[in-house]
């Protein structure tokens, strides 16, 4: 993923408030969050785009590595798009918190 994002990038994740910058920072974030588990896959749902913005549905199942906890969940991507590439992310519990988030900007 860091390989198709702009340097300057940045992430913003509701579920632990608060926002990384550059590749370096969304890096570890990523690799921290991936290694928490034993098993994941996430489907994308419902791409619509919207001015500079896509936002997407994320469907995401997962094993906790230490818990094993199944996962089964959905949340939602709002990205930021700048000539081809994503300069930033933010996540949201759900679609509808991500529109309205676009929509009072």
């Amino acid at each position: 993923m860091a390989e198709h994002t702009a340097e300057g990038r940045r992430a913003r994740c509701q579920a632990v408030a608060r926002v990384y910058r550059g590749r370096e920072q969304v890096r570890r974030y990523v690799e921290d969050w991936l290694s928490t588990f034993d098993s994941l896959r996430l489907d994308l749902e419902d791409l619509t785009e919207v001015g500079d913005r896509v936002i997407s549905g994320v469907h995401g199942y997962a094993r906790g590595r230490a818990s094993g906890v199944e996962l089964d969940a959905r949340f939602c991507q709002v990205w930021t798009v700048w000539r081809g590439t994503a300069v930033g992310m933010e996540e949201y519990p759900t679609r509808d918190q991500g529109l309205a988030a676009l929509r009072s900007r």
